[in-house]
């Protein structure tokens, strides 16, 4: 990836397998096309094992925009800022909110 967007460490009461877990993203994978990843990690023996979050109804479950932020609401569950344009302009911003698998994707 490019550069690590910071994170949360997840303490929302809709995902219990997250809970604890550190949820960060990676900006993009390059600099031409939006496809940035969402990564959830654990300490394992010592060790900081990541792996990455799959998308539901996103094309190869990734998101495919470029992710810019992460945000927590009051209930301490988490969002995923992105854009569609590398730098900071246009008006093609999503929020995403991470939800439980088979939930209402909100976008």
């Amino acid at each position: 990836g490019i550069a690590v967007i910071g994170g949360y460490v997840y303490r929302g009461e809709a995902i219990n397998a997250l809970e604890g877990n550190y949820i960060f993203g990676d900006w993009s994978l390059g600099f031409d096309e939006g496809d940035g990843t969402v990564f959830s990690s654990s300490p394992t023996n010592g060790d900081w094992d990541f792996w990455e979050l799959a998308i539901a109804n996103k094309e190869n479950q990734r998101l495919g925009l470029f992710i810019t932020g992460m945000g927590q609401d009051a209930d301490r569950e988490l969002y995923i800022l992105t854009t569609e344009n590398s730098g900071p302009s246009g008006d093609t911003g999503k929020i995403f909110k991470i939800v439980p698998p088979g939930s209402n994707n909100l976008e």
